[in-house]
């Protein structure tokens, strides 16, 4: 008698697996979403081997051997991408629910199909009508086939029978194969089912786009593995309230993942974003409680405005309302001034934000900030030429930050009158078209506002 055979759980959220089922996931800290492997039903008779020719690398350059990629109408898609998408190469494209990434692609798609190239869309989703609605929406010319369907084998059987350039499936959580019990979406369906997609990418050398849910927690839907299956990961970000997206890399075998790109989303789809670097200000207008920073998002500057609003406190403990960056951090500025500063936030309720819903994560906005917040607490507007870059240490020193040279330069470039940079860049920014003010400690601040 053959022994039984142990079972195995896995987390439908992070793909953490355990030969023991527990109530809450030890990875990712989520309750009830550990759920037991369905045996696989695949076929498992063996087969031939053959021993394998081990080769070497070569120094010499190899003939052809650059990578011919698929360049799309969105100048700031193939900036992410590299020039383009690459021939046999799997993309997983994730982003939340309502944020674009159907209307984007849909695009994506009909300016690839215009230049002659050979494109279809697979839907689990939506159907055929719903996608038509898209398209009229749009204005697209419908020369890309729609499949609308969620057997995965059939979708391939039916795709290797055709000459393509480029597929999307939508999307991998929704797609399942017969070969395996189990639901769509489940750990196992959406491992088996990924893992045949890059096989028939890489086989017919077909570049596929995989759409992927969002869980709560920010990451895309499915086991961890998938990630390490495709070539390159994109995320596409951004408010739903406000226009304006990025695409971002987490990975990519072909291109830096470093650039991101920047669109404008409209009614009739996505723009690219002509002026990035002055995108996220919302006017050049005299006003309180409002100082310009800049950040780096990939390898671009771009100018953002900080807005501050600070009030007495109707409550016992004061409140602090922070959107686009972390609280801890204002609560630390407002501590830091209220110990070195004539002002005091301990009795006084502070709203932050950023304007154009951007979020990050740049320490250069130190300096800009607490700007903001002083120009609110004493109401003194702050000239909406002047630019603020530095980081306040807990002592409240400012620090030079990363790529400040080229920050400096860029604000210059764009006809900023001041510049407020940390002394201690004296010997990194030796010269600028613009007044530029040096600050060392917090306690000289005052005299700059």
């Amino acid at each position: 008698m053959s022994s039984k055979s142990k079972k195995l759980y896995a987390c439908i959220e992070c793909g953490y697996e355990t030969s023991k089922w527990m109530g809450r996931c030890v990875r990712c800290g989520k309750w009830g979403t550990l759920k037991e492997l369905e045996k696989e039903k695949l076929n498992r008779k063996g087969k031939k081997v053959k021993n394998l020719k081990v080769e070497k690398l070569s120094n010499k350059k190899i003939k052809g051997s650059s990578l011919k990629r698929l360049s799309t109408d969105f100048a700031e898609l193939n900036r992410v991408l590299g020039g383009g998408f690459v021939r046999g190469e799997v993309i997983l494209l994730g982003g939340e629910p309502g944020v674009g990434k159907t209307t984007l692609l849909l695009q994506v798609l009909d300016g690839l199909s215009k230049k002659g190239n050979k494109c279809i869309y697979v839907s689990a989703e939506e159907s055929l009508d719903q996608l038509s609605t898209h398209s009229i929406r749009l204005k697209l010319d419908n020369k890309s086939g729609v499949i609308c369907d969620s057997d995965i084998d059939s979708i391939l059987a039916t795709l290797s029978g055709k000459k393509l350039d480029l597929v999307v499936i939508d999307s991998i959580q929704t797609v399942k194969t017969e070969d395996m019990q189990g639901i769509r979406g489940g750990v196992g369906q959406v491992k088996e089912c990924a893992s045949r997609i890059v096989h028939f990418a890489k086989e017919k050398n077909i570049t596929v786009i995989l759409i992927g849910h969002i869980t709560k927690g920010g990451n895309i839907a499915g086991p961890k593995v998938i990630e390490h299956l495709v070539d390159a990961i994109l995320y596409l970000e951004g408010d739903s309230a406000l226009d304006i997206r990025f695409i971002k890399s987490l990975k990519n075998r072909f291109a830096s993942t470093r650039d991101v790109g920047v669109f404008k989303f409209e009614r009739s789809g996505f723009k690219d974003l002509a002026n990035t670097s002055e995108a996220f200000l919302e006017s050049h207008e005299p006003r309180v409680g409002v100082c310009k920073g800049v950040i780096y998002e990939g390898r671009r500057a771009i100018l953002i405005e900080v807005q501050a609003l600070t009030t007495e406190s109707a409550f016992s403990a004061p409140q602090r309302v922070v959107k686009g960056i972390g609280k801890a951090k204002i609560q630390m500025l407002c501590a830091l001034l209220t110990k070195y500063t004539k002002a005091n936030f301990l009795n006084r309720d502070v709203y932050i934000n950023l304007a154009n819903g951007l979020k990050v994560k740049d320490d250069s906005l130190d300096l800009s900030i607490v700007l903001a917040l002083l120009s609110s607490y004493f109401d003194k507007e702050v000239d909406p030429y002047r630019v603020a870059i530095g980081e306040i240490s807990l002592t409240g020193m400012i620090y030079s930050t990363d790529l400040i040279k080229n920050k400096v330069k860029v604000v210059s470039d764009l006809g900023y009158k001041e510049i407020i940079i940390p002394s201690k860049a004296k010997s990194i920014v030796k010269s600028s078209k613009r007044e530029v003010k040096y600050i060392n400690d917090i306690k000289e601040i005052d005299r700059i506002l």
